[in-house]
């Protein structure tokens, strides 16, 4: 190991050009993954629930529903919007009668629409965005499961944002230098790029491993860099050169971070005997994050950590128990 400690050190700037490449490379095959937002593809061949919707798409079409309501317009105006969702590119049929109180109550108007699309599929958030377009300047309100299917997406998008955003404030509270928040990110956002790059290799991923891979292989390999780097300053600390002190923490603290690695990496691949098959799009889409973002901590960070070791020194905080010990290193610097 510390043979291979030293080459990764002695040869670190190639080695990041190597791993910056790979990130652009893998943040435009990104754009060429292929996303499966329906869900119900993941449920198992013999559930009832998947023989009723082969049923349903052989005898009717893979269609969705979705209810457009309109509120305070008149009989004239209602009747030549009927005309014209008819002929909505995308819809296939359009339910409604003046005459009744399931399409005409308290000032409302409903149309039933048919789209001819798959619930998840973007062609029917198309349909669905171009009806919401067309019809801006009206009151208008649109339900089914596809709008509930982009709510949910929206919703997720929040919340990946907010615990992001959690995460990052307790870096920088927790960290021994301002800037190790930094180093971080960068270590596990080039992980993550080629992680969600690579793909590209499977022939779909679902949409909901698509929206929270990112932010959980964020969270779960994220420890990776702060063992390293910790283990680097105390190296430090005892008296070793930068480059001496980074062979020795990566020969000294991969045991442990393999350990935590590993043990990681098993329990995500027990996702794949799930009856429920989105465990294994998943279970193997994050433990290829967790080898990836691995294999960044100990190639990618040691010349993160010799290239910015100036900022590292100066955003030490007072309050670290590194502080002291290099604190002739940080007046030099200063």
């Amino acid at each position: 190991m510390r043979k291979i400690a030293r080459f990764i050190v002695s040869k670190r700037i190639p080695i990041l050009v190597i791993g910056l490449i790979l990130a652009v490379a893998c943040g435009v095959m990104t754009f060429f993954v292929n996303i499966n937002y329906d869900m119900t593809t993941y449920l198992p061949k013999e559930f009832k629930t998947s023989k009723a919707i082969a049923i349903m798409n052989e005898e009717f079409g893979d269609v969705t529903d979705i209810s457009v309501v309109f509120k305070g317009i008149d009989s004239e105006t209602a009747d030549k919007i009927y005309a014209e969702l008819m002929q909505t590119d995308g819809v296939s049929a359009v339910q409604y009668d003046a005459s009744s109180d399931s399409y005409v109550k308290d000032g409302y108007t409903k149309y039933a629409v048919v789209v001819g699309y798959n619930t998840y599929s973007e062609e029917a958030l198309d349909v669905i965005n171009a009806i919401r377009d067309k019809y801006a300047d009206y009151d208008l309100y649109v339900s089914g499961a596809a709008v509930e299917n982009e709510t949910s997406d929206k919703t997720l998008t929040i919340a990946i944002a907010v615990a992001f955003a959690i995460l990052m404030a307790i870096l920088f509270i927790a960290s021994s230098s301002w800037f190790d928040p930094v180093i971080y990110l960068i270590t596990i956002g080039i992980a993550v790029i080629i992680n969600m790059g690579t793909n590209i290799f499977f022939e779909s991923i679902s949409s909901l491993t698509n929206s929270v891979a990112a932010i959980l292989q964020l969270v779960l390999s994220m420890d990776y860099s702060i063992m390293l780097l910790n283990r680097f300053r105390r190296e430090h600390c005892n008296g070793a050169d930068k480059e001496t002190a980074l062979i020795n923490a990566l020969t000294g603290g991969a045991s442990s971070i393999l350990s935590s690695a590993v043990t990681t990496i098993v329990g995500l691949l027990c996702l794949v005997f799930m009856n429920f098959t989105i465990g294994v799009d998943m279970g193997v889409v994050l433990a290829k994050g967790v080898i990836i973002s691995l294999i960044c901590v100990f190639t990618v960070l040691p010349g993160l950590i010799i290239l910015f070791d100036k900022l590292l020194l100066k955003g030490l905080k007072k309050r670290s128990k590194y502080s002291k010990a290099l604190k002739h290193e940080i007046a030099a610097e200063v």
